[in-house]
């Protein structure tokens, strides 16, 4: 009932019920305010033994500091260059971004439990409702490479580009790693039962790296096999001796990005992907734990290593970008969206993207956040070999 009777009060909020002029306050103020530090071990212990009390102070830490990393997203949106904050696709993220602003600013900072659990849902709303922002910006790069001017720039081997694209996803990293973590520790705290073991909220304490591996291996065979009809064997060698904290969604996101790209360029440069297996290394230090991807399918040249990092460049087709952005439109349409699951969204999207561009660049963001790396190295006509490192104690996380 108190879902219900939130979604009714917030979601239907509109401008009419903020004067602009006070909003304009709220918003010039929050940007230029300081984000906080905020650790996976400070999350860890927080969530370990939560109690109404802090359930509450947590949700006035983040009623207070999710508007400011809002603030802060929509004023990087708003300095991209090339004028391409104008772009339909950016705009669209931009209005996301002002709408969960003012939703944040029209309640007041929680008391009580039940006012903390009704926040809770709002943030769980408006992660839901940017789930899609990255497939945004990955449609408007499309759009602006596709552009004859935009062409004749270079834009995939532009720096400044990268750099204001590098920040503002990686605040996106960290504004969704808080709200996640807050609507899982809310589940988990009202349904005890369903608490996985060693998991604190998104945290799993204790990652096996080969079990993740195996869940990402059978979601990137099954797309491989639907687009190609094959897939190569992908073989895994396990030399990690111990487990270690991280976030679960963050490694999977990562080992999926490497998984799919090692399988597809197998795929597409041998004329028998079978004979040509995948091989997976993983070992870890006292520092670090690596995780190796090695591939023969084809490798990149010298000149196009670098622009694998850049939000420009893209490989996609215009059948690739319209299955998109038609998606894209449908969902905040509302139409043909409703009544789908997580896993049949998730396979849409994982079809839409293939080659559109942003997958490299996301993941090694998604691996430097807790200060760890992700670096390719390529034989051209021949393979690629992938690392992802990962601190196996990350304390401080990136804040801008």
């Amino acid at each position: 009932m108190l879902k219900k009777t939130f979604l009714q009060r917030y979601t239907k909020c509109t401008f009419s019920t903020w004067a602009n002029a006070n909003l304009d306050a709220a918003f010039a103020k929050a940007s230029t305010m300081n984000s906080t530090q905020v650790t996976l071990q400070q999350m860890y212990d927080f969530g370990k033994t939560p109690s109404e009390k802090t359930f509450v102070n947590n949700c006035q830490f983040l009623h207070k500091e999710v508007p400011i990393r809002l603030a802060k997203m929509i004023v990087d949106l708003d300095n991209l260059p090339y004028g391409l904050t104008h772009a339909p696709n950016i705009r669209r993220v931009r209005s996301l971004h002002v709408e969960a602003f003012h939703k944040l600013k029209t309640i007041p900072s929680p008391k009580t439990f039940e006012e903390a659990s009704s926040l809770t849902h709002l943030l769980k709303y408006i992660l839901h409702s940017h789930n899609f922002v990255v497939p945004h910006l990955a449609c408007a790069m499309f759009e602006m490479s596709e552009n004859s001017f935009f062409q004749q720039m270079e834009l995939s081997s532009c720096p400044y580009l990268t750099s204001f694209l590098d920040r503002y996803l990686t605040r996106r990293i960290g504004i969704r790693m808080l709200m996640a973590q807050q609507v899982s520790l809310l589940t988990q705290f009202l349904n005890p039962a369903i608490r996985q073991k060693h998991f604190v909220g998104e945290i799993d304490s204790k990652i096996v790296v080969k079990t993740i591996l195996e869940e990402q291996i059978v979601k990137c065979q099954q797309l491989c096999k639907n687009k190609y009809g094959v897939a190569p064997e992908i073989i895994i060698t396990d030399k990690q001796i111990n487990t270690f904290k991280y976030i679960r969604g963050h490694l999977h996101l990562i080992t999926f990005e490497l998984l799919k790209n090692a399988v597809c360029a197998v795929c597409e440069f041998r004329d028998r992907p079978e004979e040509h297996p995948v091989h997976v290394i993983i070992a870890d230090g006292p520092k670090d734990l690596a995780i190796k991807v090695c591939d023969e399918g084809g490798g990149i040249s010298r000149e196009a290593s670098d622009k694998v990092w850049n939000w420009a460049y893209s490989t996609a087709k215009e059948n690739d970008y319209e299955k998109l952005n038609r998606f894209l439109n449908e969902f905040h349409d509302g139409r043909k969206v409703q009544g789908l699951s997580k896993s049949q969204i998730d396979s849409i999207v994982a079809n839409s993207i293939v080659g559109l561009g942003y997958g490299l660049p996301t993941a090694r963001l998604y691996a430097r956040y807790f200060g760890g790396d992700l670096q390719l190295f390529s034989m051209e006509a021949y393979g690629t070999d992938a690392f992802i490192y990962l601190k196996r104690n990350p304390d401080v996380s990136h804040i801008f």
